[in-house]
Protein backbone atom coordinates (compact mmCIF):
# COMPACT_ATOMS: atom_id res chain seq x y z
CA UNK A 1 0.00 0.00 0.00
CA UNK A 2 0.67 3.37 0.38
CA UNK A 3 2.03 3.74 3.46
CA UNK A 4 4.90 0.66 2.86
CA UNK A 5 8.30 1.79 4.05
CA UNK A 6 11.37 -0.55 2.95
CA UNK A 7 12.76 -1.84 5.65
CA UNK A 8 16.24 -1.10 4.93
CA UNK A 9 14.80 3.10 5.43
CA UNK A 10 13.98 1.63 9.23
CA UNK A 11 17.35 0.41 9.28
CA UNK A 12 19.07 3.72 8.05
CA UNK A 13 16.98 6.11 10.84
CA UNK A 14 17.12 3.52 13.99
CA UNK A 15 21.61 3.44 13.30
CA UNK A 16 21.53 7.06 12.35
CA UNK A 17 19.39 7.62 15.65
CA UNK A 18 19.36 4.92 18.30
CA UNK A 19 22.65 2.97 17.99
CA UNK A 20 24.68 5.31 19.00
CA UNK A 21 22.97 4.50 23.06
CA UNK A 22 20.87 1.42 22.06
CA UNK A 23 24.31 -1.11 21.40
CA UNK A 24 26.19 -3.96 22.94
CA UNK A 25 29.13 -1.39 23.92
CA UNK A 26 27.24 2.45 23.19
CA UNK A 27 29.42 4.98 21.47
CA UNK A 28 27.80 7.65 22.90
CA UNK A 29 30.00 9.26 26.52
CA UNK A 30 26.91 9.70 28.50
CA UNK A 31 25.23 5.70 28.25
CA UNK A 32 27.91 3.13 29.39
CA UNK A 33 25.03 1.09 28.77
CA UNK A 34 22.15 0.44 26.29
CA UNK A 35 19.12 2.35 28.51
CA UNK A 36 16.53 -0.45 29.80
CA UNK A 37 19.04 -2.80 28.37
CA UNK A 38 17.52 -2.25 24.83
CA UNK A 39 19.63 -2.89 21.50
CA UNK A 40 18.78 -2.07 18.51
CA UNK A 41 21.69 -3.30 16.28
CA UNK A 42 20.40 -6.41 14.31
CA UNK A 43 17.08 -6.49 12.13
CA UNK A 44 15.82 -9.28 14.74
CA UNK A 45 16.15 -6.16 17.52
CA UNK A 46 14.65 -3.59 15.75
CA UNK A 47 11.33 -6.09 14.21
CA UNK A 48 11.36 -7.15 17.96
CA UNK A 49 11.18 -3.17 19.40
CA UNK A 50 8.62 -2.73 16.58
CA UNK A 51 6.05 -1.60 19.30
CA UNK A 52 8.70 0.33 21.96
CA UNK A 53 10.71 2.18 19.25
CA UNK A 54 7.04 3.24 17.91
CA UNK A 55 6.17 4.56 21.36
CA UNK A 56 9.27 5.87 22.12
CA UNK A 57 9.57 8.24 18.56
CA UNK A 58 6.66 8.72 17.83
CA UNK A 59 3.43 8.57 19.85
CA UNK A 60 5.27 9.94 23.44
CA UNK A 61 8.66 11.49 21.37
CA UNK A 62 10.56 10.69 24.54
CA UNK A 63 13.44 9.09 22.37
CA UNK A 64 15.90 9.96 21.31
CA UNK A 65 16.52 11.46 24.56
CA UNK A 66 16.27 15.41 24.61
CA UNK A 67 16.13 14.46 20.96
CA UNK A 68 20.19 14.09 21.07
CA UNK A 69 20.62 12.71 17.79
CA UNK A 70 18.41 15.05 16.16
CA UNK A 71 16.30 12.32 14.63
CA UNK A 72 13.35 14.79 12.10
CA UNK A 73 9.88 14.55 11.74
CA UNK A 74 10.59 12.87 8.95
CA UNK A 75 12.32 10.06 10.42
CA UNK A 76 9.22 9.48 12.90
CA UNK A 77 7.48 9.71 10.06
CA UNK A 78 9.17 7.05 8.63
CA UNK A 79 9.01 4.25 11.96
CA UNK A 80 4.77 5.78 11.94
CA UNK A 81 4.23 4.24 8.26
CA UNK A 82 6.39 1.30 9.11
CA UNK A 83 4.79 0.47 12.23
CA UNK A 84 1.38 1.09 10.61
CA UNK A 85 1.52 -0.86 8.07
CA UNK A 86 3.18 -4.02 9.96
CA UNK A 87 -0.25 -3.80 12.19
CA UNK A 88 -1.82 -4.05 8.74
CA UNK A 89 -3.69 -0.63 9.60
Amino acid sequence: GSNDVPFQQVRNVVQARCTSCHAESPVHPAFPAAPLGVLLETDEQILSQAELIYQQTVVTRVMPIGNLTAMTDAERDIIRRWYSASQGK
